[in-house]
């Protein structure tokens, strides 16, 4: 069996893009179609019940949002201050001065 470098090198390329760009997408487009679909299917199901738009319901999905984006936030220092305390870093030296 003989392969030709110049097709293999674009079958990797194909895979990789495949791998580190198409799948993160549709991986991130599914979630996110999934939080509208729940959040729609809250709003008819509440309004087929009671006949009543519930305002609240799009405030709680944006409270959600929030506190997932401040628990990214919180998680993204810890790391970072755990990252600087393994390397022996100063802290005084990372906070621009000394403290106190």
């Amino acid at each position: 069996m003989r392969t030709v470098p110049g097709v293999m090198l674009e079958m990797t390329v194909f895979l990789e893009y495949i791998q580190f760009v198409l799948a993160p997408q549709m991986i991130t487009g599914l979630s996110l179609g999934v939080a509208v679909v729940l959040v729609a299917l809250g709003l008819t199901i509440i309004f087929g019940l009671l006949d009543v738009i519930n305002m609240a319901h799009g405030e709680f999905y944006a409270v959600g949002a929030y506190l997932r984006a401040g628990a990214r936030c919180l998680r993204h220092q810890l790391l970072a201050a755990a990252h600087h305390r393994a390397a022996g870093d100063d802290p005084d030296r990372l906070c621009g001065g000394a403290r106190g």
